[in-house]
């Protein structure tokens, strides 16, 4: 299935809504782990990790904007059913589906980007470069490569949290 990407009214609303699927990212890639084993648990473990280092690099930016933390809970919730939802899946058919899906994603991210003001760039452009970096992995180790979890390690190493 072909995802088509999200406009957003403003760079505001969609970082707002970037940093709300940050929280659903970390507990959706971390509760994912659990249903697998090794380079894959390492890999979905990178990627909540990486998740929840980027909701405290982009703390400031959600406060700021408005971010409710109240819904915190209900968006980790939200992320572990839809882990949950693929606990059938295997790790080469999750690879696939980053690949095929995550594209939108990184087109809505730097949609975000361009439209973003001289106070959000900077955050906006880390979030694109975090959903690239996955995207990267991905399409790595699908295709084999052995250093693909450095991809993610990198990424992880360059958030300094």
């Amino acid at each position: 299935m072909t995802l088509a990407p999200r406009t957003f009214a403003s760079a505001a609303e969609g970082l707002c809504a970037f940093y709300e699927e940050e929280i659903s990212g970390e507990a959706f890639f971390s509760k994912l782990a659990s249903f697998h084993s090794g380079e894959a648990r390492k890999a979905l473990g990178l990627m909540a990790s990486i998740e929840g280092a980027m909701l405290q690099v982009l703390a400031p930016m959600a406060e700021r904007l408005g971010v409710d933390p109240a819904r915190a809970a209900t968006i980790r919730a939200e992320g572990q059913r839809e882990a949950e939802a693929l606990r059938s899946v295997g790790w080469q058919d999750l690879l696939r589906r980053m690949c095929e899906e995550y594209p939108v994603f990184v087109a809505e991210f730097d949609a975000v980007a361009k439209a973003a003001d001289e106070a959000e760039r900077a955050d906006a452009q880390l979030l694109l470069d975090h959903e690239v970096a996955l995207l990267d992995y991905a399409a790595a180790a699908l295709a084999g490569r052995k250093d693909s979890l450095h991809i993610l390690e990198r990424f992880l190493a360059k958030l300094h949290v």
